[in-house]
Formats: C-alpha cells, sequence, structure tokens
C-alpha cells in the first residue's frame, strides 16, 4: 500500500530557509513512531526509514518529509507522508494552524480539486514539541517564486502548448474550490471583525497592518486602509477563500495540477478576493522582476474569462478586491519583516522592505497616491 502524496515541492528557489533544519531529527523520529504506529498500523511497530527537511525556502511552518514502513498481516507496507508543523513564530497575525487540516477535510471529495489525504491532527505539542498534522505526499513540480517562475524552472523550459495546459487547468481547479460548502469551513468565521465574510477579511488585514507596523504608520496603507472601509461592498456573499491563490502554490505533474498546498490565509472573503490575488500575483512575477511573462500563460483577461466560466460566478467588486489584493500583499510583507527581525535575519532599525515593495507601489498607483520611490512595480491595471 505505497502511499502516493502531495504536499510541498523539493525545491522553491533560494532564499530565506525553510523551518526545521535546526530541528534535532533523530529525536524526532523516535518521540513520532509511536504516535505513526496508532495512525497508520493499528498499533503495530512503525519503523520511519527516511526523515528530512525539504530544501528550498518557506517561513510559515516547519515542513518534515518522511518514510515509514509497519507490517501488516505479514504484509510489508510502505508509505510516504509529509509532516506539517505548528509554529511559535508566526509571520501573521492570530495564526490558526489547527484550521489547516481542518480545511483539507473539508475540500477532500470536491470533484476536480485535488488535496492530500490527512492522516492526523495532533494538538498536543508535548510529542516532538510542536502541534503537527500528517499528509499523504504528493510528488510534483511547483512552480517557484524565487527565482521567479517566468526566469526559470520547469515552467520556463516547458512549450507554450504545455504551459497553457497547465495555466488553465490550474485556474480551473481554483474555481472549483469555491464550490465547497460554506457551512463546511464556518470554522473559518470571524465575527469579532465584522458581520460580512469581507468585512471580516478587510478588518482583520487592517488589525495586522497596525501589528506589524507596532506604532510606525505608513501613509499608502493609512490611506489605503480607509479607502477600503469606505468603499466596502455590502453585499458581497461569504464564501471560501483558499487566501494564496496562486500557480506557485500548486503541484503539477504530465502538464496538470496533482496538488494545492498551503493554507495559511483562508478566509470567508469570496471567490473573487482569491481571483484578485492570484492576478496580482501573477503579475507581479513577471513586472516586479522586470520579465517578459511566459507565451501559452493566460494573461488577466483569459484568467477573468476561464474563472467566470468555470466557477459560474460573475467577478464582482474585482477592481475593489485587488486593491485589498495589494493591501493584504504589503501587510504580509511587514509580517515577514518583522519575523525576520525577531529571528536577528533582518536589521532592527531596517524599514525598505516594509515601505518599499511592490505591495506599496500597487497600492499608490492604484489609488492615485505618491509611491514610496520612483516607480519600479508598473501595476498595468486590469483588462476592459
Amino acid at each position: 500500500m505505497a502511499e502516493t502524496a502531495a504536499t510541498q515541492a523539493e525545491t522553491r528557489g533560494p532564499g530565506i530557509p525553510l523551518r526545521g533544519h535546526e530541528r534535532d531529527l533523530a529525536a524526532t523520529q523516535r518521540q513520532l513512531q509511536p504516535w505513526l504506529s496508532h495512525r497508520l498500523a493499528g498499533g503495530a511497530p512503525v519503523t520511519i526509514t527516511e526523515l528530512r527537511a525539504p530544501s528550498g525556502n518557506g517561513v510559515a511552518n516547519e515542513t518534515l518529509m518522511l518514510e515509514a514502513r509497519w507490517s501488516e498481516r505479514g504484509v510489508q507496507r510502505d508509505g510516504r507522508y509529509v509532516l506539517r508543523l505548528d509554529t511559535p513564530d508566526a509571520m501573521y497575525m492570530d495564526f490558526r494552524f489547527e484550521d489547516h487540516p481542518r480545511a483539507l477535510q473539508a475540500l477532500a471529495g470536491l470533484p476536480g480539486v485535488p488535496v492530500p489525504k490527512v492522516y492526523g491532527y495532533e494538538p498536543d505539542a508535548g510529542i516532538i514539541g510542536r502541534a503537527f498534522y500528517l499528509m499523504e505526499r504528493i510528488d510534483g513540480q511547483v512552480p517557484a517564486d524565487v527565482p521567479p517562475y517566468n526566469a526559470t524552472g520547469f515552467l520556463f523550459d516547458a512549450t507554450p502548448r504545455q504551459r497553457h495546459a497547465m495555466w488553465s487547468d490550474a485556474v480551473r481547479v481554483m474555481s472549483r474550490m469555491h464550490r465547497v460548502d460554506p457551512a463546511r469551513v464556518a470554522f473559518l468565521d470571524r465575527p469579532e471583525y465584522g458581520d460580512s465574510g469581507l468585512e471580516q477579511l478587510v478588518r482583520y488585514y487592517i488589525a495586522s497592518y497596525r501589528w506589524a507596523a507596532q506604532g510606525r504608520e505608513q501613509a499608502i496603507l493609512e490611506t489605503a486602509a480607509q479607502w477600503l472601509l469606505d468603499h466596502l461592498p455590502k453585499d458581497h456573499p461569504a464564501a471560501f477563500a483558499w487566501g494564496d491563490a496562486r500557480i506557485g502554490n500548486m503541484i503539477f505533474r504530465d502538464d496538470r495540477c496533482v496538488a494545492v498546498l498551503d493554507w495559511d490565509l483562508m478566509s470567508l472573503g469570496g471567490a473573487v478576493s482569491d481571483l484578485a490575488w492570484w492576478l496580482l500575483l501573477d503579475h507581479a512575477n513577471s513586472v516586479a522582476f522586470g520579465l517578459p511573462r511566459l507565451p501559452g500563460l493566460g494573461d488577466a483577461a483569459e484568467t477573468i474569462a476561464l474563472w467566470q466560466e468555470s466557477s459560474g460566478l460573475p467577478a464582482r467588486d474585482l477592481d475593489y478586491l485587488m486593491v485589498l489584493a495589494a493591501f493584504r500583499m504589503t501587510v504580509n510583507i511587514m509580517g515577514l519583516a518583522r519575523l525576520l527581525k525577531r529571528q536577528g535575519r533582518l536589521p532592527a532599525d531596517s524599514r525598505e522592505l516594509e515601505e518599499d515593495n511592490f505591495g506599496t507601489h500597487y497600492l499608490a498607483q492604484m489609488l492615485g497616491l505618491t509611491p514610496p520611490t520612483p516607480s519600479k512595480f508598473v501595476w498595468s491595471g486590469l483588462p476592459r
């Protein structure tokens, strides 16, 4: 019963090291094997034959790759898995790790949405030092953010026809995800931030901005925060939002999406918020690096059209949600800067990463404000 699996690409580009490279893997292996025995083998002894931290970059959660072996009625069983661990040092405000496996279980079985099977969530940090969950490992390739997929990697090396196949399948997978019954993801409701799912998302990110800024206001974000409140759509339906919707959070094999990754940014902000995030991140992967877009990857107009066709939903309030996406991206970068400063990997008095990034440039251009420096990231706007 060899397990095929899904979670994390081996490399997502050079940059900030993945969490987990300092962990005592031998001790973790000893501590984890009894837990695996009950979760995988009905109490039979389980041996971890390999346990390692993947190469690449990522700072939100610690991830470990493992292979295990046990005997079941005299037959040897082998499995390949991914272990995702909570972090006490999150780059997001009010981080809720336990929602990740719940979301995977809520999406499991949704037609056309490939998510890894969850074998168990363990809230007890006493077992290996952190809460964690175990899921199947799905092999494939993930488009990199750094270096950008428009410059190198398997998408760059693919033919335009292959790229088009991957892009169109990815957009369809995203759109199918939005068909999940909101009742199955009711745990994402954050009534303390507002009545509607979209209001909750907006007010959560304004609060996150204050948290990340640590008392140092930014003129562009102050203006954007007020604009978002003043122009908040009143009848935007609450629905599941993946939150980090982008091709760089998908595993591909044979020109198809075989797994969806990363659940740190989920909300009930609605399906179109995912479309807006996708468009912004896709634009940044080329423009922010001064790169031409790869032939075969659908442009913004094609992405919107395909998403609407596949989801059966209108792209309502998209201009508003593009501003929100740029605001969210800037706040996330601020959270990253705060984390790196706490870890001593960024000077404590540094402000460039927080104040002069593609998010702030996009916000300034969208709202007619003065960018922090002469604009190097040009927002071309939505197709009309």
